[in-house]
């Protein structure tokens, strides 16, 4: 996985299940949760801080830390 992405196990108190966070060079991109089952797992990409422009990367990087991520929540979820 790019070193530039990082991905994030953990709880959060707004959703009943794990979740993964998915950030790229230190800002938060986006939370993977499976609320709805493993199945049908949802993305939610968060705003730029509104010190950051933009962020550019290669779109295999992040289709890659996207199935990383997902594989992650997913064994989360068998392992309860």
């Amino acid at each position: 996985m790019n070193r530039r992405f990082s991905v994030e196990l953990c709880s959060d108190l707004d959703y009943d299940d794990m979740v993964v966070y998915i950030s790229c060079d230190e800002i938060p991109l986006a939370i993977l949760n499976c609320e709805k089952g493993v199945d049908h797992m949802e993305l939610e990409m968060n705003c730029l801080p509104k010190n950051v422009h933009s962020i550019k990367f290669p779109l295999n990087d992040f289709l890659e830390v996207l199935s990383f991520a997902k594989l992650t929540l997913s064994t989360s979820q068998k392992n309860d």
